[in-house]
């Protein structure tokens, strides 16, 4: 309803909206450029009232999910997944072994599009991120250092790794949305994610917006 849409409005294609450390006073800084930290705090006052949580409080209770190693915020619009999301990959286990073997999770917070009556659509598949689970923390960085993924994009190494590692349909788990279960955690060691196909058709999408915490 019109909570959520405010909600996605607080961040609207923004990539990176808090650090660690900063406050609402920091909302101009280079940590929150696009100042999220005060309408976020706008957007809770106005439809949850007095006892509303902070901008910080609400974002410090989800993040916290994360483990001990929170980095940031990030959200995108589902209509313009990030270069890659439809592909299956990883994230941390990619960019920093050591970090990602860790505590540290990946923590998704999902908001369905509307329907074409203009209700909300609150349960199904195609909102959340579809996983693989890995039977053992693994990185894929290991697969692409051989010399047959020399030359090729990210999208093709990506594309080759989950066939390496023989993954098919019935590896794929599709979490489903509903009340109650809008939030998703995984370990990203531990899987390869992409974002559901259905994504990149505007017409046909199941998921209005994701907000990654990581």
């Amino acid at each position: 309803g019109s909570f959520r849409t405010a909600l996605i409005g607080c961040a609207r294609d923004v990539k990176v909206l808090f650090k660690i450390g900063t406050s609402l006073a920091d909302s101009a800084s280079d940590h929150d450029e696009e100042g999220c930290r005060g309408r976020l705090g706008d957007v809770l006052r106005q439809h949850v009232g007095d006892r509303a949580p902070t901008a910080d409080e609400f974002v410090s209770s989800i993040s916290s999910l994360c483990g001990d190693h929170w980095g940031g915020f990030t959200s995108f619009e589902s209509k313009r997944p990030p270069p890659g999301a439809l592909e299956w990959h990883q994230d941390w286990a990619a960019a920093d072994l050591q970090y990602a073997f860790g505590a540290c999770r990946t923590v998704m917070l999902a908001f369905p599009a509307a329907g074409a009556s203009g209700h909300d659509v609150h349960e199904g598949e195609g909102i959340l991120t579809e996983l693989v689970q890995l039977s053992h923390e693994f990185s894929t960085e290991s697969l692409k250092a051989r010399n047959s993924y020399r030359g090729l994009s990210t999208g093709e190494q990506d594309r080759k790794a989950a066939s390496d590692l023989g993954v098919t349909e019935e590896h794929i788990v599709r979490p489903r949305y509903c009340r109650g279960q809008e939030i998703l955690v995984y370990k990203d060691a531990e899987h390869l994610h992409r974002s559901p196909r259905a994504t990149s058709d505007p017409a046909g999408r199941a998921r209005q917006a994701i907000w990654r915490f990581q």
